[in-house]
């Protein structure tokens, strides 16, 4: 099965945000995915069961950032489009 790649955009705060996503599945067969956010480094997205959303895994490792409000959109979008 061949990866698509996902770009869309979305308002968040009034503010454009462009959103590239590859969805992956590691060898657990658990969907992931790679996301950059306005040409942003990669952030990777997972199922979060406390949250019960898409949401970034590994935050202690990134050296940039994504404001929560942001990533809840952003996860919420992936879902509705890649995840679905």
């Amino acid at each position: 099965m061949k990866t698509r790649t996902e770009i869309f955009e979305t308002a968040i705060d009034g503010r454009p945000v462009k959103v590239k996503a590859t969805p992956f599945k590691i060898a657990t067969e658990e969907e992931r995915y790679r996301v950059s956010i306005n040409g942003s480094p990669v952030h990777i997205f997972a199922w979060d069961d406390q949250l019960n959303r898409l949401a970034v895994i590994d935050k202690a490792k990134l050296a940039e950032s994504i404001p929560g409000n942001v990533e809840e959109v952003v996860g919420k979008q992936l879902y509705s489009r890649l995840a679905a």
